[in-house]
């Protein structure tokens, strides 16, 4: 992924790559006083058009990942508040965004032309992705005394396309 953003108050735009957490690192590299902002989602909704269209759920990636850690992802893109995310022309191109301990977040591109939507616009994908697309998972029935502890977890896996001819994706991969 090509990232773009401001990184000091009042210096040009800078370009660079790789994945959200890559880029935050390179960032604070070149300016250690920078600091992550969380863009409030309802302050960015009218700010463009936006077109999101169909969802499909259970595809995505090699697999489920923990809803706890989409939300972790999603924050990081929201974190870079009015910067973009590009991935280059396709049809079919995709940029891993955002990938840690193997939950990834990926940008693809069925534009034959490069695209660099906000950051924070993609983090409103995820959280459709995640609105529709979780499923629950529980500890099986206890039929032995004395029982372990019960658990429930939440899981997502799933992708979200857009009329602008691009799509997000949620799901597993080797970070």
């Amino acid at each position: 992924m090509q990232w773009k953003g401001v990184i000091k108050e009042g210096e040009a735009p800078v370009s660079l790559n790789g994945t959200i957490e890559s880029v935050i690192s390179q960032i604070k590299e070149l300016n250690p006083e920078f600091e992550l902002v969380e863009e409030d989602p309802a302050e960015s909704s009218g700010l463009e058009a936006r077109n999101p269209s169909n969802i499909i759920c259970n595809v995505g990636g090699t697999g489920y990942v923990d809803v706890k850690a989409a939300q972790r992802e999603q924050r990081y893109l929201r974190s870079l508040g009015t910067s973009v995310c590009g991935v280059d022309g396709g049809p079919g191109k995709c940029a891993r965004i955002s990938c840690s301990y193997g939950d990834a977040i990926w940008l693809c591109n069925d534009n034959s032309h490069y695209i660099q939507p906000r950051c924070s616009y993609l983090a409103d994908y995820v959280d459709r992705i995640i609105a529709s697309c979780q499923s629950k998972t529980s500890s099986p029935p206890c039929t032995v005394r004395p029982c372990a502890p019960s658990w429930t977890a939440w899981f997502v896996r799933g992708q979200q396309f857009d009329t602008d001819r691009y799509n997000v994706i949620v799901g597993r991969s080797n970070c």
